[in-house]
């Protein structure tokens, strides 16, 4: 008898608390900030894989930097947690070749996993110093055969192409394919600062300064113009007003090249003569004489994926999905073909695609589309994978803790237990992830939100409440 009234009462508390989830669904689709809105909002059990509260649930939203937890989620199915990329460096009488296999964290300037750029290429020239060979009648050559010709998405907005954000990805990449543009601040506001040197130095890399000085507490909002394989570049924005120097960052024009321009200036620092100048190919030329002399070996897949989705990088989530498709199909890898990949992947378990319109692995194009029921249906699928759950659950930022969730809720109850992804442009907000309630339900959610009017904070507030009334399950 105990065991009956026991168990009624937690169905009836369950029931309660659901119908609290839905009503602050309710109340913020009621605010004035969303009459015109599209929302899309899904919450499930775990457990019983029920629906606890939800709101177009089958509407497909745009869903920004959200997006990256399929593209993690599948590469971590497809390629293993324990899946390494090798860079390696091979030498003939010629040449010195330096082959990719799109790693992206390829000499990352601020990763706990692997070597900064200067040490990388120091560690790579001793590798050739050691062979005895002093000079070589050619140059190095970069291979960047790996990947397509196509590094950034087709419908990624211009006016994102020359920041480092949106730098895209190469089979041969390179401190995350972005360098720093520093600039003299002007002391008076409205007059431009001065331009520029970079970090590291790009040969042939032009800047048009039009630039302006905010007021000194003004912030960034300089933005560089120009994509890939283009070299004059236009500064446009403002930054603020002082006498230091600021930093901004800019995407590469061709980060292959500059890799092998970092590793000729390493082997001349190691006095070995080279006779060419740097360069790089997409081909795969002849190495049948050409012998190894060093390997790099990247983080393991687990690492790059608690990169990619707790600090929400674009490179990464672009190098997986070109990385998932040349698994598949082969060398070279294409955007076209990693989608390919996930559609079939989330068809096989069951997932449906209708309505799902993925065009890139990050999130970064606005013609990207999902459902927050088709997030919640992967969310569910990783959750049952006893193997893989722990791994994919780590790799999200926590609210309140890491990431980019970092500072949202800090002192709410909920702080440390909500494993999630965040997405974020003009006029879009979302988040997607795992909730682990204060009676040890896990729950499923995803909050879509498209066209919002006014600033993004009290609508952000509404969320946190009804991540609160989650939690309270």
């Amino acid at each position: 008898m105990r065991y009956i009234i026991i168990t009624v009462l937690f169905f009836c508390c369950s029931y309660i608390f659901g119908q609290s989830v839905q009503s602050s669904i309710d109340a913020m689709v009621r605010m004035p900030a969303l009459k015109h809105a599209s929302v899309s909002i899904h919450v499930q059990d775990m457990q019983d894989g029920k629906t606890i509260a939800s709101h177009h649930k089958d509407l497909s939203l745009i869903p920004a930097s959200s997006l990256k937890l399929i593209t993690t989620g599948v590469a971590l199915e497809k390629l293993g947690a324990d899946y390494r990329y090798e860079t390696k460096i091979l030498i003939d009488n010629q040449n010195v070749y330096f082959i990719g296999s799109g790693d992206p964290t390829l000499g990352a300037p601020k990763s706990d996993y692997t070597d900064t750029t200067p040490t990388l290429m120091l560690k790579l020239a001793d590798a050739v110093a050691k062979t005895g060979t002093s000079q070589f009648s050619g140059g190095v050559l970069a291979i960047s055969d790996v990947f397509d010709t196509a590094p950034v998405g087709d419908s990624w907005p211009y006016y994102d192409l020359g920041n480092y954000y949106a730098s895209g990805v190469w089979g041969l990449n390179i401190r995350e394919n972005y360098y720093d543009l520093f600039l003299d601040q002007n002391p008076k506001k409205g007059a431009p600062p001065t331009c520029c040197g970079t970090d590291p130095e790009i040969p042939g890399l032009r800047f048009v300064n039009e630039l302006t000085s905010g007021s000194s507490t003004s912030g960034d909002n300089a933005y560089i113009y120009g994509g890939p394989y283009g070299y004059q570049k236009f500064i446009r924005g403002s930054i603020p007003s002082g006498s230091s120097t600021f930093k901004i960052k800019g995407s590469m024009p061709e980060p292959p090249l500059v890799a092998a321009q970092l590793l000729q200036n390493a082997l001349k620092e190691r006095n070995i003569d080279v006779a060419q100048a740097a360069a790089y190919t997409f081909q795969s030329p002849s190495l049948s004489q050409a012998k190894q002399v060093a390997m790099h070996r990247s983080p393991s897949l687990k690492d790059i994926i608690t990169e990619t989705n707790r600090k929400s990088i674009n490179l990464y989530a672009e190098a997986l999905l070109k990385t998932i498709a040349v698994e598949e199909n082969g060398k070279p890898g294409s955007t076209k073909n990693g989608i390919n990949t996930i559609y079939n992947h989330l068809q096989s378990k069951g997932i449906s695609t209708d309505g799902l319109y993925m065009v890139d692995g990050s999130g970064m194009s606005p013609r990207n589309g999902i459902s927050s029921s088709q997030f919640t249906a992967f969310l569910s699928s990783m959750y049952s994978q006893t193997s893989l759950y722990p791994v994919y659950k780590n790799s999200l930022a926590i609210i309140g803790r890491q990431g980019t969730l970092q500072y949202m809720m800090k002192n709410s109850p909920i702080a440390g237990h909500l494993y999630g992804k965040s997405g974020s442009m003009e006029r879009v907000r979302s988040y997607t992830g795992y909730i682990e309630t204060q009676s040890g339900r896990t729950i499923a959610f995803s909050v879509i939100i498209n066209n919002y009017a006014g600033k993004s904070r009290p609508v952000v507030r509404e969320i946190e409440k009804i991540f609160s009334s989650i939690y309270a399950l």
